[in-house]
């Protein structure tokens, strides 16, 4: 008994508790399960309900972004995760992440005095969180939503692609897609462990990384 007491303190002071801040319903839903199928320790997380097209930086911080991270980052997690999607920006997905982050780490520190504890990232899903589930073309098709084998329409690199019109030709005709209702089912077949799925994703491999998988 010690020594499993012992291996259980070890593990919750190694756990990093990530709070979220997410874009949209079926973000909130789908995004803790891969999470958790990689094996973090997400907390509950909080909804800012879309950013509006090519919404200026600034304004999106100000007014969706920071009054959700500052309550993430008052709840004591270790971390905390801002999850956006590029959507048709053309931003580089990276830089667009950097320079919300940047943006976000300013204004907090304006009005709240932020010091970078606890760290606050921002993770861009390229283009949206449908191309996630895309990252596991096998994985989601062995759920019975899935209709067609969109293998070949994912190909090697899902990032970037309209993953949404894909999703919604693999339920073929018998059942429309349904983004909140069907995406946290989805991802509950997404294999992160798999070099193979983080390779297809370059996003999807950045969220797991900030995420300390």
């Amino acid at each position: 008994m010690p020594f499993l007491n012992q291996r259980l303190t070890w593990f919750l002071s190694n756990t990093v508790s990530l709070g979220l801040v997410l874009e949209g319903e079926a973000d909130y839903a789908a995004v803790p399960v891969l999470l958790r199928r990689a094996g973090a320790a997400p907390g509950r997380g909080a909804v800012f309900k879309g950013q509006g097209v090519e919404c200026a930086i600034p304004t999106l911080v100000q007014k969706k972004l920071v009054p959700h991270t500052r309550a993430q980052i008052l709840k004591g997690h270790s971390k905390v995760l801002v999850i956006i999607d590029r959507e048709t920006r053309n931003d580089c997905p990276g830089d667009f992440a950097q320079r919300v982050q940047a943006e976000l780490v300013r204004q907090l520190d304006a009005s709240y005095g932020y010091r970078g504890t606890p760290p606050v990232s921002v993770v861009c899903a390229d283009r949206t969180l449908e191309n996630w589930l895309l990252a596991d073309p096998r994985g989601i098709r062995s759920h019975a939503y899935i209709q067609r084998d969109i293998t070949r329409r994912a190909g090697a690199n899902v990032d970037g692609l309209d993953a949404l019109s894909i999703m919604r030709w693999a339920y073929g005709s018998g059942r429309a897609y349904d983004k909140t209702r069907d995406a946290a089912a989805l991802a509950t077949r997404v294999r992160v462990e798999r070099r193979e799925v983080r390779q297809r994703s370059k996003s999807l491999d950045k969220l797991l990384r900030e995420a300390g998988v």
